[in-house]
């Protein structure tokens, strides 16, 4: 878990992932940005999600996820930008 600020005005205790596809024949290249975050408790209207290491803009959820015996919920969304960290944009070479 990590610290996730939503909506650039609050703090929650969670975990997000996505991913990117990309079209190189389409322009712009990137066709879909999607992921999920999950958190305890429910999280209205997201907007935006951001951590450490990445920033998602234009964020829609459009299915939510509820498990019976847990505390956890999941929030299924697409965005239409992202960030990446610059301490992540290198390219380390091992050898």
């Amino acid at each position: 878990m990590s610290m996730i600020r939503i909506n650039d005005s609050f703090n929650i205790e969670g975990k997000f992932s996505f991913e990117v596809s990309y079209d190189r024949g389409k322009n712009p290249v990137i066709t879909e940005i999607s992921g999920v975050i999950t958190a305890r408790g429910y999280l209205p209207d997201v907007r935006t999600i951001e951590n450490e290491r990445y920033r998602l803009g234009g964020v829609f959820v459009y299915k939510e996820s509820y498990g019976s015996e847990e505390d956890e919920m999941a929030f299924h969304f697409v965005a239409k930008t992202f960030a990446i960290a610059n301490s992540l944009q290198g390219v380390n070479i091992h050898g």
